[in-house]
């Protein structure tokens, strides 16, 4: 370089760094002028008027104030912006201190591009209206200022200049930062609010053209969440007419889940021409319930997937819907469920939706699929709506198939269901008990609405149950309601009860579920009377109550301990808490059943009646029932007309007023349940037991048994009582007070032994302990009674002239018992005394035991 040009070029740069310095000088002079002299509160009526005009809302500062800063910095406090006209409330926002940092150059081109906008404590109302309308659309507003409208008075109203594209918006802010607020989202349809606590958000952009970033820390009820994104720039979401997609992606991370979309909108801020992607994941489905509000299923490994586009209507169109789930211990809502895996896709909305799920309760595998209509079909009430299910668990499966014509109305189910159960027993894991071995049970039924819908009842159509040892067919139907109601009419060509029973399991129940053991209550103080044997536990009248009910019912052939009753029909009738059973009727091999009962009602006490006259009812379910053994031939005649009030079995027996009568003639019974029950008696008459049965083993042949009580108001008058057990006759009579359980019975037991003894026995005590001893006044009878026996065994002519070879006491007893009516006659005569058996005492030793 020439040194002439370098001279000027070394003078130059001093020249040019004093001018700049001198630039910087006067702007550092004019901002401190205006922080001295310029009083911003003067600008917020035209800061109001200008956000008012670019929104549509009305815009209230309170103090204003300029913040010494580089680029012009103005700081408000108590902010509102108001919400649109039939907000829920007034304002939209309000924020307790703004400060709005301004871009130099953007003001030259006539833009306001905000560098930062950082608002501390605001409070963000979006929500919509009744009709869907959101809050958060602005547009320019249609008023004028009064000058405006003077100026312009009578001229027609100028047309808006449309927005050149790429133009960018008058208003811009390239970064935001916001410090505990809170957003709050309401739903104008349901009135719901949803409020979310924002601890720090921010968002921002490098420039108008450059990608919006945003992250977000806060709470939603007690549930901490992350919030990221990043979408396009808001100069193409702020442009009304920009038709490209607009990038979004967001995640939300909460502690063990996420849920991430991707995609693009074309039309932002309508909320329209979206393209989203749609993943979640959580590691258990139970850390969405502080988010979502109401508990979940502990499903774990949860994972969803969908696409959701816009489809121009207020539905979106989704596709490729998938919802995975992995092994979960779901304990919580059934003891002892496990799920292995669950699998639910669709392949759009408007295709069927597939489920499969697979899992084991209490150990047993068990696998559940199910096809489904599609979900448009709910959401446009296009029907019919099909279903398809199919279950199968321990060799058991379960198949139902059809279809709902009216889904939204709930209206119009037509399910076909099969069930085939080659074993009952093996899904007692299922039932958490154990079940009865029945083996190839089915079962077929449709299931159809109810009177007035699905949503008012549910009716079981052409039921048909079979397995080996019964059959049930007929028709059920359930309602709903304030008051469920319950109507059935159910036929059964055979029932084999005693098969049944036989399968029960021993000790049924024993294969339920565990259960926490109770505490130990504390040990009850001595009762203040003798415990009763009739127990004082309340009778459930109040479930009576619960819902009505109407069932009819008829069986072929039902056999039950031993006994096959034909032609068994009857119709019970459950209203307003009162339950009648009238009648029950059938045929018996001794002649026809006849049985009525009434229970409970809304009188107090409830009051009970029971009639029944059963000419061939087996006995061996009530020796069953007191733990006797069941080994018995023939049968029993009843012939009953009770009823009493109370809530429990005690009241009722207290108040018990009618008739029972039991009859038996020629009936084979084991000799330890006779023992049982005679053996107190016999060794208060100080008989030996072995009159009944020598040996102490074997069956006794009862030619009779005859009982005929009757009750008024809980006193039982008990006689004739004879039982005919061929060596023993016992004839008895006495009363039998049910209030106190008091007995005050005389029981002549006679021994047919080569003479014939009668010792007069005495039964007092309760029925709980009862007391046996012989009857004081009686003993000189017996006495005579026996010396008679020894005259009549060497003289029987003599013997039958004292009249004390025992007779045939068993036809008057029956006649008594059956209430009059004819009825069977013992086959056998009534054996006479004869030699005494060996193993029985001699009659001086029988002798002298009476007179001890």
């Amino acid at each position: 370089m020439p040194p002439r040009r370098r001279h000027r070029h070394s003078r130059l740069f001093p020249i040019l760094f004093l001018t700049v310095l001198a630039l910087l000088l006067l702007l550092v002079l004019a901002g401190a002028g205006v922080l001295l002299f310029v009083d911003p509160n003067a600008w917020r009526p035209r800061i109001e008027a200008e956000v008012q005009r670019a929104t549509g809302r009305a815009l209230q500062l309170g103090q204003l104030r300029l913040v010494p800063a580089l680029s012009p910095t103005l700081e408000a406090e108590d902010v509102r912006l108001a919400n649109m006209p039939g907000g829920s409330r007034p304002e939209m926002l309000t924020v307790a201190q703004a400060e709005v940092k301004l871009a130099l150059l953007p003001l030259l081109t006539g833009r306001i591009e905000v560098a930062r906008l950082q608002l501390v404590r605001p409070d963000i109302l979006l929500e919509t209206d009744a009709d869907g309308r959101p809050n958060w659309r602005f547009g320019p507003t249609a008023e004028k200022s009064a000058a405006d409208k003077a100026g312009d008075a009578g001229a027609p109203p100028a047309a808006a200049p449309a927005a050149s594209p790429g133009s960018g918006p008058d208003l811009l802010v390239r970064s935001l930062r916001l410090e505990d607020g809170q957003v709050t989202w309401r739903d104008g349809a349901t009135g719901r609010a949803t409020v979310l606590a924002v601890k720090l958000l921010k968002a921002g952009a490098a420039g108008v053209g450059a990608p919006v970033t945003a992250s977000a820390e806060g709470r939603l009820g007690d549930q901490p969440l992350v919030l990221t994104a990043e979408t396009g720039p808001l100069a193409r979401l702020l442009d009304p007419v920009a038709s490209d997609p607009w990038p979004v992606a967001a995640t939300l991370e909460i502690p063990g889940a996420r849920l991430g979309v991707t995609g693009t909108v074309t039309r932002p801020l309508q909320g329209r021409g979206y393209a989203l992607t749609v993943e979640g994941a959580a590691v258990n489905l139970s850390a969405l319930e502080g988010l979502l509000g109401r508990p979940l299923p502990p499903l774990r490994q949860v994972a969803v997937a969908a696409r959701v586009e816009d489809a121009g209507t207020d539905i979106p169109r989704i596709s490729g819907i998938a919802v995975r789930a992995g092994e979960s211990a779901l304990d919580g809502f059934i003891p002892g469920l496990q799920l292995s895996r669950m699998e639910l896709s669709a392949a759009r909305l408007e295709e069927p939706v597939r489920a499969d799920v697979e899992g084991s309760l209490r150990g047993t595998r068990l696998r559940v699929s199910a096809t489904l209509g599609a979900p448009t079909m709910l959401l446009a009430a296009a029907g019919p709506f099909p279903i398809e299910l199919a279950a199968e668990a321990a060799g058991a499966t379960l198949v139902a198939k059809g279809g709902l014509a009216a889904p939204l109305a709930l209206s119009g189910l037509d399910l076909g269901v099969t069930a085939r159960i080659p074993d009952v027993a093996a899904l007692a894991p299922l039932a958490g008990q154990a079940l009865p071995a029945l083996r190839q049970v089915t079962m077929d039924a449709r299931l159809r609405d109810g009177s007035g819908g699905l949503a008012r009842g549910i009716a079981v159509r052409g039921l048909a149950l079979t397995a080996p040892q019964a059959d049930l067919s007929g028709e059920a139907e359930l309602s709903f309601g304030d008051r469920p109601a319950v109507q059935a009419n159910l036929t059964s060509r055979r029932i084999d009860a005693d098969a049944i029973l036989g399968a029960l399991p021993a000790g049924a129940g024993a294969e339920a579920a565990p259960q926490a053991t109770p505490p130990a209550d504390p040990p009850a103080p001595a009762a203040s009377r003798p415990a009763r044997l009739i127990p004082a536990t309340k009778l459930p009248f109040a479930a009576l109550d619960r819902l009505d009910a109407d069932l009819r019912f008829a069986v072929a052939e039902l056999r039950a301990g031993g006994v096959l009753t034909r032609d068994l029909s009857g119709h019970a009738v459950l209203r307003e808490g009162t339950l009648a059973v009238d009648p029950v009727t059938g045929t018996l091999p001794g002649g026809r059943l006849e049985l009525a009962l009434t229970a409970g009602g809304r009188q107090s006490p409830p009051p009970v009646a029971l009639t029944l006259r059963a000419p061939g009812m087996s006995l061996g379910p009530l020796l069953a029932a007191f733990g006797l053994p069941q080994d018995m031939g023939g049968t029993a005649e009843l012939d009953a007309d009770l009823r009493g009030a109370g809530e429990t079995p005690q009241a009722i027996a207290a108040t018990l007023s009618g008739r029972l009568g039991v009859a038996m003639v020629d009936a084979g019974l084991d000799n330890q349940v006779l023992g049982l029950v005679l053996g107190e008696v016999l060794r208060a008459a100080k008989l030996p037991a072995e009159v009944l049965a020598p040996g102490g083993v074997g069956q006794v042949t009862l030619r009779c048994l005859a009982v005929r009580a009757d009750a008024d108001s809980g006193l039982v008058q008990v006689g004739p009582l004879v039982v005919d057990a061929g060596r023993l006759l016992v004839q008895g009579a006495g009363t039998v007070n049910l209030r106190d359980e008091g007995l005050a019975l005389r029981l002549r037991p006679m021994l047919r032994a080569g003479t014939s003894v009668v010792v007069p026995v005495r039964v007092g005590g309760t029925l709980l302990e009862p007391k046996f001893g012989p009857d004081p006044g009686g003993t000189a009878g017996a006495l005579a009674g026996f010396a008679a026996g020894m005259i009549a065994g060497r003289n029987p002519q003599l013997g039958a002239l004292l009249g004390e070879r025992g007779g045939d006491a068993c036809g008057p007893a029956l006649a008594a018992a059956r209430g009059g009516r004819a009825g069977a006659e013992p086959k056998t005569a009534p054996p006479q005394a004869g030699p005494l058996a060996p193993r029985l005492p001699k009659p001086a030793d029988l002798l002298r035991q009476l007179t001890r």
